[in-house]
């Protein structure tokens, strides 16, 4: 897995987004192609495992909420194959998640819907930055973030 701890346009990140629903997939996307991300996406968590299986990902941004399979299952199931993935889970539940200091097994960061792209950035930069073992999960939201007038709902 390639060590990658600055996030800006200049590093280029392979990123599999996982998301059931299409708006956000393609939303995601275009946030982190600004930055001159490569940029795949699943539909849920088979697809992605399959995707896993065939190529390496800097990170992976999943959603919590999807059918067949959650964002938290899919992210157990990535590190029992894949240790060392750095994984973000996308969640409007973010907030409830932090305020009852939930952790969820195989995340790293649980990023707040909706998140400012500025977020996404410092999320990005937090998870590869993350050694194993040093901290729990994170909890991100937008109120953490500068101004910023992109937004994803």
């Amino acid at each position: 897995m390639p060590s990658v701890t600055m996030t800006s346009p200049g590093s280029q990140l392979r990123i599999l987004v996982v998301d059931d629903e299409r708006l956000v997939r393609e939303s995601v996307n275009m946030l982190l192609s600004i930055d001159g991300h490569h940029v795949e996406t699943a539909t849920d968590g088979e697809d992605a495992l399959g995707k896993l299986s065939a190529e390496k990902f800097d990170v992976v941004i999943t959603d919590f909420e999807m059918p067949k399979m959650k964002g938290d299952n899919l992210a157990v199931a990535i590190k029992a194959r894949w240790p060392e993935q750095p994984i973000i889970l996308l969640s409007a539940y973010g907030e409830i998640f932090k305020a009852e200091g939930k952790q969820l097994p195989g995340v790293d960061l649980i990023l707040s819907k909706p998140f400012l792209l500025e977020t996404l950035r410092q999320a990005l930069t937090t998870v590869l930055g993350t050694k194993e073992g040093e901290t729990g999960p994170i909890t991100s939201s937008s109120k953490d973030a500068p101004v910023s007038h992109k937004r994803l709902g």
